[in-house]
């Protein structure tokens, strides 16, 4: 596990300089999280922000009034998640997602972005995150996903080749439905939401170089038309909310 945390502390440390946060979600993800919080009343709620990277999400629940402790394995990235949220009521530390130091029935709320496919210990961190949680708290993530099997092919044979950028760490990998069902044993229910299609833009991104212009706009249309024509296609998104349930 050492060598893991390890890996990971060095490589975000070094990968999260002077550029700016980078956002994962869209509009119609973004009011989804936050209705699955309680729509827009988090005055004065505990939340554990697992994962903080540039403080984006730091910076949106703080602003909605709740107490936000977010956390990284970098003190670089939590300092720049400090910098970018610039409230009082945010609190930023160092720590390992798979021993949260906290005591039990701590907060209302866990909520972590493109964090969980970053740990292989699913079943201790499904433990950990149900103990910290209050009685009738929930775990809320939005996370990349493995069910794509086009996806995963051109993450294995043509991500890090031929100019294709690769963007993540040496240990990370899109979480398995396997991995979610290890987090959930520890919970008294388990959701999962698909609220976009996002396939095609992938493809624009990584080929292309591209987020922006025609290509971009016509790849957005087509993700579009699937999701709304082809339900059963929904699960094959990169993007996915996940909502853990501890009963009250």
């Amino acid at each position: 596990m050492l060598n893991e945390i390890t890996q990971e502390k060095q490589y975000w440390g070094s990968h999260h300089g002077d550029e700016g946060p980078y956002v994962h979600y869209n509009e119609a993800e973004y009011r989804f999280i936050i209705d699955l919080f309680g729509k827009d009343d988090l005055d004065g709620k505990t939340i554990l922000e697992m994962g903080c990277g540039m403080g984006v999400w730091t910076a949106n629940l703080s602003k909605l009034g709740a107490w936000v402790y977010h956390f990284d394995l970098s003190p670089v990235v939590v300092r720049k998640a400090n910098q970018f949220a610039a409230r009082d009521k945010v609190r930023g530390f160092c720590a390992d997602m798979n021993f949260l130091p906290f005591q039990s029935n701590n907060f209302d709320f866990v909520f972590g972005s493109m964090v969980l496919h970053h740990t292989t210990h699913h079943d201790n961190l499904g433990r950990e995150l149900y103990r910290i949680l209050r009685p009738g708290g929930k775990a809320i993530f939005h996370e990349n996903s493995s069910r794509n099997p086009i996806l995963m092919l051109a993450r294995g044979k043509l991500v890090g080749r031929w100019g294709i950028p690769k963007n993540s760490s040496p240990g990370e990998y899109p979480l398995r439905p396997g991995d979610i069902a290890k987090i959930g044993k520890a919970f008294d229910a388990t959701q999962i939401y698909y609220i976009r299609m996002y396939f095609f833009q992938m493809g624009v991104k990584y080929l292309l170089k591209r987020e922006s212009g025609k290509f971009y706009e016509l790849s957005s249309r087509i993700d579009s038309w699937i999701y709304r024509w082809l339900p059963l296609c929904r699960p094959l998104s990169y993007y996915q909310i996940l909502e853990f349930k501890k009963s009250g």
